[in-house]
């Protein structure tokens, strides 16, 4: 599932060229999961790159094939990979990492969190 939306500024005017993105993989397996909170700016060309993600995987699954290796959640902020660990947060906790990511992206949500996995969400 990905849902994506417009970025606004605090006067709650629309940022060209930047969204956000959420994406959530429906896990094989209990304990699984792949959440991915991005950022997104758009380029001349209508290409995109990647400002800022946050990445949650299970924290003994390998998330990238860097020079050095990362394992678990991290974020990428440019080329810049980097673990992230968090206290008590796993695969389990969707709606805190949602809260992570808007604290280190710097983004204000004052909305309620509705997870794609709650049966909220579309019903």
């Amino acid at each position: 599932m990905v849902f994506s939306a417009g970025l606004c500024d605090a006067s709650g005017i629309s940022i060209p060229g930047l969204t956000v993105e959420l994406a959530f993989r429906v896990p094989a397996m209990f304990d699984d999961c792949k959440y991915t909170f991005t950022i997104f700016a758009f380029h001349a060309g209508g290409t995109r790159k990647r400002a800022y993600q946050l990445e949650v995987i299970p924290i003994d699954e390998r998330g990238h094939n860097g020079t050095a290796p990362c394992y678990g959640p991290h974020e990428h902020t440019g080329v810049k990979v980097e673990e992230v660990r968090v206290s008590h947060l796993d695969c389990r906790h969707p709606d805190k990492w949602f809260r992570v990511f808007l604290d280190r992206a710097n983004i204000g949500y004052g909305g309620r969190y509705i997870g794609p996995f709650d049966g909220g969400l579309f019903g």
